[in-house]
């Protein structure tokens, strides 16, 4: 599964080939790396090496640039608050002081970098491991905590289950954008029907959400033979289905 389609690539690089826990390791240490180090150059680095392992991975660079130009406005939002909020020596243009720093503008490349070369390892991650392999590895990891007594196996069955419908929800997504689109007038459309669409497409995706986190909860219980045969309405959902559900929604259009 990646960011972008919700899929798993199926190939057989090397990447494909190492085990989800080793390459979880190998994330968690890159992003280690990344917030100790924070000059423009390591940033610069840690992106070329993010660029050679997508192109070792056999993923498109069009999905990197894809994903990175979603979250342009996040991008631009960063470089003004960095620029205007830290001190430095102020930008002039044609004589005419913008509000921004110079050194602000340097913070802000730096964090840009990081972010982009941070993105990209997800979308290798994501792409190089099944869903199934994700959760394992996970589950491994945090394994230790459970002798703490947190519910570890339940948080690895929540992941699964999550990472399971996101697909579908991003093909429910599509299909109601697309229609809706289709309704909607020539031209352009003010913001704040944009944003009353889009609160009508998260209100519409949501039950629907739901009762696909029961249908896969249901499957994996009889897999599992502790499905109790009871009927499930009403409808009886874990403490974290409807967050679980609002986030995804929520950060589904986001990214829109």
């Amino acid at each position: 599964m990646d960011l972008l389609s919700g899929r798993h690539s199926r190939q057989t690089t090397a990447l494909h080939r190492i085990p989800a826990t080793t390459k979880l390791i190998l994330f968690l240490a890159l992003v280690a790396g990344m917030v100790h180090v924070d000059g423009m150059a390591e940033g610069a680095t840690a992106l070329v090496l993010a660029l050679c392992l997508l192109m070792l991975a056999q993923i498109p660079l069009a999905m990197a640039v894809q994903l990175a130009t979603r979250l342009k406005y996040f991008f631009l939002i960063l470089l003004l608050l960095h620029g205007g909020l830290t001190p430095g020596d102020p930008v002039a243009v044609l004589g005419w002081s913008t509000g921004l720093s110079w050194d602000g503008l340097a913070v802000a490349a730096t964090l840009t970098l990081h972010l982009v070369a941070l993105l990209l390892l997800a979308v290798i991650l994501t792409r190089t491991t099944p869903p199934s392999g994700l959760a394992l590895g996970i589950s491994t990891l945090l394994a230790p905590l459970g002798k703490l007594g947190l519910p570890v196996a339940m948080f690895s069955r929540v992941l699964t289950l999550a990472v399971g419908f996101l697909p579908s929800t991003f093909d429910l997504f599509r299909d109601l954008r697309r229609s809706m689109h289709l309704r909607s007038p020539a031209g352009p459309t003010p913001l704040r029907t944009r944003l009353r669409e889009y609160g009508r497409m998260v209100a519409l995706v949501l039950p629907r959400l739901l009762a696909m986190a029961d249908l896969q909860a249901d499957a994996r219980l009889l897999r599992s033979g502790a499905y109790d045969g009871l009927p499930r309405w009403p409808l009886r959902h874990p403490w974290w289905s409807v967050p679980a559900a609002v986030g995804v929604a929520a950060w589904t259009v986001w990214v829109w």
